[in-house]
């Protein structure tokens, strides 16, 4: 019995033991090492709402009739909406400008719009339509200006000023390939340890730009742009709940994913994460500070009845929201489906964008 007793209480410790050492180690690879799988336990955290320094109802017409409102970009001219497979042009007010739609079988024409870039600079639209594997390039009123064909990536965005990187497809060895502006291949990095072995379908994986810097989120890393090339940044700890990929791109197993988290979304602002995702049949939205690598906020949603997102305050009335965009040191939110009628604008019938700067945003974690 006694030696049972020892046996057990040294594998006890061994398991500790490598444990902690997986953990060191992995905080000397990465910047910052967030231990999802430690803070489950958590079940809420609240903050003061959030408060809203501008609010940008986005003009209902019969042009720009949003579903959704994914932000793609924002200059001191536009903000650029992707809503399916369209992109949808406002002032930075909300009001319409144009919009690029040209689905279709002709040859000025895109099957779906997978992935864009916008390149604000020369005001144009670069669009991959996986189906083509080709990218086309539009003005901001839509008029076609030039098709590359066979292209194969997934998403892409621009490196610096003669460079476009892409995550590639399935059928690639490499993770990332370089290209020029005119899509010849220049190099591959990272190359992958495993093939994919997608059943059903796969995720079309978003490069994101944070202060200048290009980010990727390939679960559990977030990747950076650093002299040409991209290296891991911040590594999501989630032990044995990280979920294979097999389990997660195959539709016949949806209910083993309760098991694990997945389908998780990430935006990198500054120096704080914003992740939302499922597990145990709960949908997950946290904001962690990244560089003390502390959970701030979290909220869980298990019924119909209760609220995705952030609180925020927006001229006296709080409603909900999530991070769909930052950039120099201002966030966008959206305002979540059925909370707009709060807001009483003219036209409820759109998506509300609602902006809080960093100094602002600060405040609700210092209080």
């Amino acid at each position: 019995m006694g030696t049972r007793f020892l046996i057990n209480l040294c594998y006890f410790f061994l398991v500790i033991f490598v444990s902690c050492e997986s953990h060191t180690e992995k905080q000397a690879e990465y910047e910052a090492v967030l231990d999802l799988k430690e803070s489950m336990g958590v079940e809420k955290m609240s903050i003061k709402p959030l408060e809203a320094t501008q609010m940008i109802p986005l003009e209902f017409t019969k042009r720009s009739v949003l579903q959704s409102a994914y932000i793609e970009g924002v200059t001191d001219e536009y903000i650029v909406v992707r809503n399916g497979n369209s992109l949808i042009f406002f002032d930075t007010q909300g009001k319409f400008l144009s919009k690029i739609s040209r689905m279709g079988n002709g040859p000025e024409e895109y099957i779906e719009n997978t992935y864009s870039w916008i390149d604000f600079d020369k005001k144009e639209a670069h669009v991959y339509d996986l189906h083509r594997k080709s990218v086309k390039r539009y003005d901001f009123s839509g008029n076609f200006i030039e098709e590359k064909k066979n292209v194969h990536l997934w998403s892409f965005t621009e490196l610096s000023s003669d460079r476009f990187i892409a995550y590639n497809d399935m059928l690639s060895n490499f993770e990332f390939t370089i290209y020029d502006k005119n899509w010849n291949v220049k190099d591959s990095i990272i190359e992958r340890k495993d093939k994919f072995n997608i059943k059903d379908f796969n995720v079309i994986k978003s490069f994101q730009i944070s202060k200048n810097n290009i980010f990727f989120y390939n679960a559990p890393i977030i990747y950076q742009s650093k002299n040409g090339g991209m290296f891991p940044k911040i590594f999501l700890e989630k032990g044995n709940l990280q979920i294979p990929d097999e389990i997660q791109y195959d539709l016949s197993r949806k209910n083993e994913k309760q098991r694990y988290i997945w389908n998780d979304f990430v935006t990198l602002a500054g120096d704080y994460l914003f992740l939302s995702y499922y597990y145990d049949n709960k949908k997950y939205d946290d904001i962690w500070n990244v560089k003390n690598q502390k959970l701030l906020y979290r909220n869980t949603i298990s019924s119909p009845d209760e609220l995705p997102g952030v609180p925020i305050s927006v001229n006296g009335e709080e409603v909900r929201g999530w991070i769909r965009y930052f950039e120099n040191d201002m966030f966008y939110f959206v305002v979540s489906e059925g909370e707009q009628e709060k807001l009483n604008v003219d036209n409820e019938e759109n998506p509300i964008i609602v902006v809080t700067d960093l100094k602002t945003f600060e405040k609700s974690f210092s209080e």
